[in-house]
């Protein structure tokens, strides 16, 4: 299916009676290298589809429609067809298996990259993890962070989530590592549950003076969980390759979190037998390699 202008970015389902089930959104507002994250859901048994876009629902609508339990295809970038291909990088894309929104991966930062604290020798370092999620049922977790202290002995505060309890390094101890991991008892967040995961370094007891803050987005989690049918972090062509997607004219390039697909003049498609049912959600990043008024037309 053809647009005939830019700047709009479109989820479509084709259902079992050839019948296209369309939700689009307005987005030539958005600048040239900036970063967006991506869910679209839906429900046959509710007829409910929805695009939500950087967390907030931009589109939805309720029909009627039944998803094919033959072998097809999702397309990334472009239709069908093969036409109006999306001049952008995307990076991490998964499909998980249910449209509730509540344990999708959400995405909040203030700065993604932790900053150096730039501190004399002798002084200590505090790290506190704070964990949200809106969903009263679940508890989300974190299971592990790294930080890097180099030339001396670092002590290191940690105020744990509520919930688990730290490991190592012990709190309130001189550690000599250079590099320390700092984990927790609790495993990796199974169910997807966390709204984000935050990490924050200061050099006062208080907190009130935060000198890096990093947000964690767990849908760049390295592996499967529970809910996810399918996870791709675009590490290079062997690996898209080995997951049943085609990715012809397209570059791996530097994405939002390590590599990612540059889809211009190219198409991404994947086998998605057993990975579609009747409900489900996928998620991804996307940046537009050019303006809205460069002629790009952005297309999942």
């Amino acid at each position: 299916k053809g647009y005939t202008s830019y700047g709009l970015l479109s989820f479509i389902i084709r259902d079992s009676s050839d019948i296209d089930h369309e939700l689009n959104y307005n987005i030539s507002n958005w600048k040239a290298e900036e970063w967006h994250h991506i869910t679209a859901t839906w429900n046959t048994t509710t007829g409910n589809i929805k695009l939500y876009i950087d967390r907030e629902l931009k589109a939805n609508s309720t029909e009627t429609f039944d998803i094919t339990s033959l072998p097809t295809n999702l397309y990334i970038g472009t239709n069908y067809q093969s036409k109006y291909q999306a001049d952008a990088v995307i990076d991490n894309f998964q499909i998980l298996s249910n449209d509730n929104y509540t344990v999708a991966s959400y995405y909040n930062q203030t700065d993604n990259t932790a900053s150096n604290i730039g501190k004399p020798h002798h002084r200590y370092v505090q790290v506190r993890a704070l964990l949200e999620t809106n969903n009263s049922n679940v508890t989300p977790t974190l299971h592990s962070i790294t930080i890097k202290a180099e030339n001396q002995s670092t002590q290191i505060l940690n105020q744990p989530p509520t919930e688990p309890t730290i490991q190592t390094p012990t709190n309130n101890t001189v550690t000599d590592n250079f590099n320390p991991t700092l984990t927790w008892n609790a495993s990796t967040d199974q169910d997807n549950d966390s709204t984000y995961y935050g990490v924050e370094l200061a050099t006062l007891s208080t907190f009130n003076n935060p000198t890096s803050w990093q947000a964690i987005d767990n849908h760049t989690q390295p592996t499967k969980d529970a809910t996810t049918e399918l996870l791709e972090h675009f590490d290079d062509k062997v690996s898209i390759r080995k997951q049943g997607a085609q990715a012809p004219n397209t570059n791996i390039t530097e994405g939002r979190y390590g590599t990612g697909l540059l889809i211009k003049d190219g198409s991404l498609s994947y086998q998605t037998a057993g990975l579609i049912g009747q409900e489900g959600s996928i998620e991804l990043w996307i940046k537009p390699a050019t303006e809205y008024n460069q002629n790009n037309l952005h297309y999942i």
